[in-house]
């Protein structure tokens, strides 16, 4: 009898301890599975919410003319909070953190660093949702496990509706009303229809991006300034309940700034 008792106490130990390595296997697996899910819910919402231009950037550098008026007032884009640091010197091929920004004190030039930005992303860099970016333009992945978050600039431009929104481009015969859902979710080259003419750094970089300044004697016209800034566009931008009318689209079309004779801006 003493025999047969020892005999089902072993058996029932054997039980207990395959019972209680189940258990740990299974805690184990259960906490394996939790783990992925969070670390696959945290790569989605990274990977999900931001765009693939922001997600894996492009280095680029080009500019556009951007008017923002306001109720009949010019948001004057020289002011200090739109105004960033910069390298001097970005000849040079380091990926610039700010995707776009305004510096050098100037009005309405925009500079684009990352390819692809597109008019609500531009907006909502300075604060304005209307095309659906708010607060964080997305997540910028350095590697599988490295993330960085894209901001915005700050809460500069008032959230506006579509409804309440004329966007006008400009062409050889004036400026011409476009569809605001297409500056808000195209990229600028294609809204524009031009080009950028930046080349990304290999050999001869210097000479294929920026062009040799003209001479003081051969002053370059308005297509060559053009050319050496790089420029894809201007646009003008109404913020206001009723149409524009003939008067302020003509003023907006002669208020653009002069563009400078200069190859090495940022």
């Amino acid at each position: 009898m003493e025999d047969n008792s020892q005999k089902l106490n072993t058996e029932e130990a054997n039980k207990e301890t395959s019972s209680n390595k189940n258990s740990k296997v299974k805690a184990l697996v259960i906490g394996l599975f939790a783990a992925f899910l969070i670390v696959g819910g945290v790569y989605g919402f990274l990977f999900f919410n931001s765009p693939v231009n922001f997600r894996s950037p492009k280095l680029e550098h080009a500019h556009l003319r951007m008017q923002y008026v306001v109720d009949g007032t010019a948001i004057d884009f020289s002011d200090d909070k739109f105004q960033q640091e910069y390298k001097k010197g970005v000849c040079s091929a380091e990926f610039p953190k700010q995707p776009i920004h305004f510096h050098d004190n100037l009005d309405q030039f925009v500079h684009l660093h990352w390819k692809d930005v597109t008019g609500a992303q531009l907006l909502g860099y300075y604060g304005n949702s209307v095309g659906g970016v708010d607060g964080t333009l997305g997540y910028k992945q350095n590697s599988l496990t490295d993330w960085e978050k894209v901001p915005a600039h700050g809460d500069l431009l008032d959230n506006t509706l579509k409804d309440s929104m004329w966007v006008y481009a400009a062409t050889d015969s004036g400026l011409e009303l476009r569809d605001i859902d297409a500056f808000l979710n195209d990229d600028l080259e294609t809204f524009f229809g031009d080009q950028s003419s930046f080349n990304p750094p290999e050999t001869s970089f210097l000479n294929r991006f920026f062009p040799v300044a003209h001479a003081q004697e051969d002053l370059p016209d308005e297509s060559d300034l053009k050319r050496i800034q790089n420029l894809i566009g201007d646009v003008v931008i109404f913020i206001q309940d009723t149409e524009p009318t003939a008067e302020q689209i003509e003023s907006a079309r002669i208020n653009f700034i002069e563009l400078e004779n200069s190859v090495c801006g940022g």
